[in-house]
């Protein structure tokens, strides 16, 4: 299994490189190609249906997804784009998503897929418990320079899984990136107080570009910030720094969270500035029952209940 597992990274880790060369070579073109091959070789029913909806998605030929891909190939370095997109598709959601769904089977009720946990804290041994039972992506929250490196390194040890680091612009700091370089199966998430980007975020998120490493932003929105995100303006200014945000409206009202995940929808569906937007509470949710009823998030953060 270990080594059926290993032949398949390296298979399509060279696969994802060697599709990066030939869109930049071919344009868009060969990128149709390889969905399609995607598409007609997918067993399972979670990715039969990511493939066919990437092929309606990819028809349209003001699809964001063209520009979006032409700047996440023209400025994060191949070896990010190329480890992390493998670590999510092959770890996280073929063999840790296969694990979870035979444990289901076996009368588990729950299993995480991933986990959130403080970057400061010690857990070699948490990451390594989770890849045995299918938990290969995590999403570590730092509060500082301290917390980020410690975190960094944490992925630097555990190479086939997926962390996401979220931390506050004043973290990124040149040592920061310089480690972060080294750790390509790791994106990094700066997360924002306001709509507005401050001058330490905007800062932090050019000195993220220039190492041409693979960024985001988040922001927690309540009912009125909510107005000022996704309108037209609002991408325009956040697609010329980055390349996706992620949103969390844990402070919103119902009715208002249910139009903001209808804005996030359409905008993913439509033309547009070349943003990808995600929200949190949805997006997480849909992956679960996609997996497996028994899959969840768990949360060792402290003063967290383990979920």
């Amino acid at each position: 299994m270990a080594l059926n597992l290993r032949g398949l990274r390296i298979y399509a880790l060279g696969l994802a490189r060697r599709a990066v060369r030939d869109i930049r070579r071919d344009n868009f073109r060969q990128l149709r190609n390889y969905v399609d091959m995607c598409a007609l070789l997918s067993k399972g029913k979670g990715h039969r249906l990511f493939f066919e909806r990437a092929q309606g998605v990819l028809e349209r030929s003001d699809s964001l997804y063209y520009p979006l891909i032409q700047r996440a190939i023209a400025t994060v370095s191949e070896d990010a784009l190329c480890t992390f997109g493998i670590n999510v598709g092959i770890d996280m959601l073929t063999t840790g998503a296969g694990q979870i769904q035979r444990l289901a089977v076996a009368g588990v009720q729950r299993a995480p897929w991933i986990s959130l946990a403080d970057a400061g804290a010690a857990l070699d041994d948490a990451v390594t418990a989770g890849e045995k039972r299918g938990l290969y992506g995590w999403c570590l929250f730092a509060r500082g320079e301290a917390d980020a490196l410690q975190g960094a390194a944490l992925a630097g040890r555990h190479g086939k899984c997926a962390f996401i680091l979220l931390l506050p612009p004043a973290a990124v700091t040149e040592a920061l990136v310089a480690l972060l370089q080294q750790t390509p199966n790791l994106a990094v998430d700066v997360t924002l107080n306001s709509p507005e980007l401050s001058e330490d975020a905007h800062a932090a998120l050019q000195r993220l570009r220039e190492a041409k490493l693979l960024y985001g932003v988040s922001l927690d929105v309540d009912d009125d910030t909510a107005r000022q995100v996704l309108n037209r303006e609002w991408v325009d200014v956040m697609a010329q720094h980055t390349l996706f945000c992620v949103l969390s409206h844990t402070r919103m009202s119902s009715a208002a969270a249910q139009a903001l995940a209808q804005q996030v929808y359409r905008l993913r569906l439509s033309s547009g500035a070349p943003l990808l937007p995600f929200i949190w509470e949805e997006d997480v949710a849909y992956i679960s029952n996609a997996i497996s009823p028994a899959a969840c998030v768990q949360d060792l953060r402290a003063g967290r209940q383990p979920g």
